[in-house]
C-alpha cells in the first residue's frame, strides 16, 4: 500500500483520533496492526504521510499538543523523563517547554532553601541536567532561582545564617548565585563589626564579637576589598593611605590586589611617572623595563597622561630581598623610587642591569628618588667605577592645573586647594649611560637628606581624595637640571614650534630656586632637544645673546633659531 492511499489516509486519521499519547508514526503502524481489518505497513510509510498530507500533520500535532495538555502533573514529570521529544513539532517543543518551566517556577516559589538543580530535579523526578538546562535557556526560570536564593538567605536569623556558614560543605555545595548573596550578607555583618570596634580591632576579637572563628574573619577581610579598606580606615589610614602602606610593605592578598588596581591612578606614583615622560620623553619612547614597588604603572601614567609610552613591570622587592629579578630590555631602563633599596639591593639591581649591557650597550638608565635623598659623591664614583656613566640630575615636578580646570573635572570650590595639593609632586632624578668598568666596588646606598622637604607623602599626598579622570593630561611638568649656571638676570624663553609653544625655559624664578634653571616640556614635545636648550641658556652668555634673551621679560623663539644657535657656538 502506497502511503497516499485513500484508504490508508482514513485509517491514520482515525487511529490518531483514538490515540493514548503521543501519536509517532511508530506507535500508529502497532494501531493500524490491531485494527479491523488489519493493516500491516511499515512505519516510514506512515512517517511520508503525516509529513507529505498537511490535513494528516495537523491532526497529529493536536493530538499530541491535546495530549500534553491533558496531563496532570506527576504523569506529565513521568512523561517528561521517559518519551523522547526529539520527533515533535516545535510548537508542540515549545508547549512542553512552558509547561515543564511552569511547574519549575512553581516549585521554585514554594522551596525552602536554596533552590539548585540538584534538589529541584530530586522533588520533581527529572534529571538535574534538565534542569540547569531550562535555566540557560529561559532567564526567567534563572531569576526566579537567584530570587528566592537571596531572599531565603537573607531571611535566616544571623544565628542561624553563621550557623549554616560554618560547615564548609554546605557553603561549598551552593550555586555561585547562592554564594556570592552569602559572601555579601557575611561581608555587611563583619563590616558594621569593624565600623562599631571605633578603632582597629585583632581578628580574634572581631570574630568573638560575631561569633565565628578569627581566621574566617582574616580570611574575608583579605578576600574582600571594601573589608580591607574599612578595617584600614579603624587604623586612621585613609585608602590611599593604606595601599601606599601595603605596597612599601609588600603585602599580599586578593583584597590588597584589587585596591592597589582600583588606587593605583590616584597615588602620586603615577603623576611621578607623567612628570618623566613629559620631561623624559625622548629616552622613554625606547623604555623597555620599569623596575618599581608599584605593579604596572607605567601602563596607568601612560593612560593618565596621555603619553605613548609602555614597559615590562619588574618588581622591586627582590632586589630589596637581595635576590634579584630578570632585567628584559634594550632600550633604557627606568629605576622608579632608587632610595627603597638599600645597599645590596641597589648593588644587585645594577649587577643585572650590568648583565643585560653586555647585549644591549646602548641601554640608558634613569632613575628616581625622594627629595629626602640624595646621590651622592660616593654613590656617583662607585657607579662609575662600575661603568655607570653619570650624564644628567635634577629634580622633577609635576603640578596641579589651575582651580578653573580642576572645577571644570568636577572638583568641588572648597576642595580645589586639596586637590591641588595632592596633584603636586616633586622627586629627584638622574640619568646614567653605560661604560667601560674601571673598577669593581660596593655602591653605597643613597644618603638622606639632613633637612625634611614637608614629610614623606604619607599624609599629604596621599590624602583619600579621588583624582578626577583623565586629569592627568592637564599636569603641568617642570625639569630642574642640577647646573652650575653662570651668573645674569632673570629671564623666561618661550620655545615655538610650528607656531605653538612648546616649552617654557626660566632662569631665577623663584625665591626658593635661586639662580636654578627650569624646564617645562609640553606634551608632545621633543625633551631631549629642549633640556640641551635649557643648559646652553644656563651656561653659555653668547647662546644667550645669539637668541636674543631679554632679562626680565619673556623672549618668544623659534625652535628652528634655537637649533640655529646651538650649530653657531660649537
Amino acid at each position: 500500500m502506497r502511503y497516499n492511499d485513500p484508504i490508508l489516509k482514513e485509517a491514520v486519521m482515525l487511529a490518531i483520533g483514538g490515540f493514548d499519547g503521543i501519536p509517532a508514526a511508530r506507535a500508529l503502524a502497532r494501531e493500524l496492526l490491531k485494527g479491523t481489518p488489519p493493516i500491516k505497513i511499515n512505519w516510514s510509510t506512515v512517517n511520508k504521510l503525516c509529513r507529505e498530507d498537511a490535513e494528516v500533520g495537523m491532526k497529529m500535532e493536536a493530538k499530541t499538543q491535546e495530549w500534553i495538555a491533558g496531563l496532570g502533573k506527576p504523569e506529565f514529570l513521568k512523561a517528561y523523563s521517559s518519551v523522547v521529544w526529539s520527533n515533535l513539532s516545535e510548537d508542540s517543543k515549545g508547549m512542553l517547554r512552558s509547561r515543564l518551566d511552569s511547574i519549575l517556577l512553581e516549585e521554585i516559589e514554594r522551596y525552602d532553601g536554596v533552590p539548585d538543580g540538584t534538589n529541584l530535579g530530586a522533588i520533581l523526578g527529572i534529571k538535574n541536567t534538565t534542569v540547569h538546562r531550562r535555566a540557560r535557556a529561559n532567564p526567567e526560570v534563572k531569576m526566579k532561582m537567584e530570587e528566592r536564593a537571596k531572599n531565603w538567605l537573607e531571611s535566616l536569623g544571623e544565628k542561624e545564617f553563621l550557623e549554616r556558614c560554618s560547615v564548609g560543605a554546605w557553603t561549598a555545595n551552593l550555586p555561585e548565585y547562592a554564594k556570592e548573596v552569602v559572601q555579601k550578607r557575611y561581608e555587611d555583618i563583619i563590616l558594621r563589626e569593624i565600623m562599631r570596634s571605633g578603632s582597629a580591632p585583632n581578628f580574634v576579637s572581631l570574630g568573638n564579637t560575631i561569633g565565628i572563628h578569627g581566621s574566617t574573619v582574616m580570611r574575608h577581610i583579605e578576600s574582600s576589598e571594601k573589608l580591607w579598606f574599612a578595617y584600614q580606615q579603624t587604623r586612621g589610614l585613609s585608602r590611599d593611605q593604606a595601599v601606599e602602606l601595603a605596597i612599601q610593605r609588600g603585602e599580599k592578598s586578593e583584597a590588597i590586589s584589587r585596591a592597589i588596581s582600583e588606587r593605583l591612578r590616584h597615588l602620586s606614583a603615577s603623576r611621578e611617572i607623567i612628570a618623566i615622560g613629559r620631561c623624559f620623553g625622548d629616552l622613554l619612547e625606547k623604555l623597555v623595563s620599569c623596575v618599581s614597588l608599584y605593579p604596572d604603572i607605567v601602563s596607568v601614567a601612560a593612560k593618565e597622561g596621555e603619553i605613548n609610552m609602555s614597559a615590562t613591570h619588574v618588581p622591586m622587592n627582590p632586589f630589596r630581598r637581595g635576590e634579584g629579578q630578570e632585567i628584559p630590555g634594550c632600550g633604557t631602563v627606568l629605576v622608579h623610587g632608587l632610595h627603597r633599596l638599600g645597599g645590596v639591593g641597589i648593588n644587585v639591581l645594577f649587577r643585572k642591569i650590568r648583565e643585560l649591557y653586555a647585549e644591549h650597550p646602548e641601554l640608558s638608565i634613569i632613575t628616581t628618588h625622594s627629595k629626602r635623598y640624595s646621590l651622592t659623591e660616593a654613590f656617583l664614583e662607585a657607579m662609575e667605577l662600575n661603568g655607570f656613566i653619570f650624564k644628567e640630575s635634577g629634580s622633577l615636578r609635576v603640578e596641579s592645573p589651575d582651580s578653573e580646570t580642576l572645577e571644570s573635572y568636577g572638583v568641588a570650590a572648597e576642595d580645589v586647594g586639596r586637590m591641588s595639593n595632592k596633584l603636586t609632586r616633586e622627586i629627584n632624578v638622574g640619568l646614567f649611560s653605560m661604560g667601560k668598568v674601571k673598577g669593581r666596588v660596593l655602591i653605597p646606598e643613597l644618603e638622606k637628606a639632613l633637612y625634611d622637604e614637608g614629610g614623606s607623602g604619607i599624609t599629604r599626598q596621599f590624602e583619600g581624595m579621588d583624582v578626577p579622570e583623565g586629569i592627568g593630561r592637564e599636569l603641568r611638568a617642570r625639569f630642574f637640571p642640577n647646573l652650575e649656571v653662570i651668573a645674569g638676570d632673570p629671564f623666561v624663553v618661550e620655545v615655538l614650534h610650528s607656531g605653538r609653544a612648546c616649552s617654557l625655559i626660566g632662569f631665577d624664578m623663584h625665591p626658593k630656586r635661586a639662580r636654578a634653571v627650569e624646564v617645562e616640556v609640553f606634551p608632545g614635545a621633543p625633551a631631549a632637544e629642549y633640556r640641551k636648550i635649557a643648559r646652553l641658556l644656563a651656561t653659555n652668555m653668547g647662546f644667550r645673546r645669539e637668541l636674543g634673551v631679554v632679562p626680565n621679560k619673556l623672549t618668544a623663539v623659534r625652535l628652528k633659531a634655537c637649533r640655529q644657535a646651538m650649530k653657531a657656538i660649537k
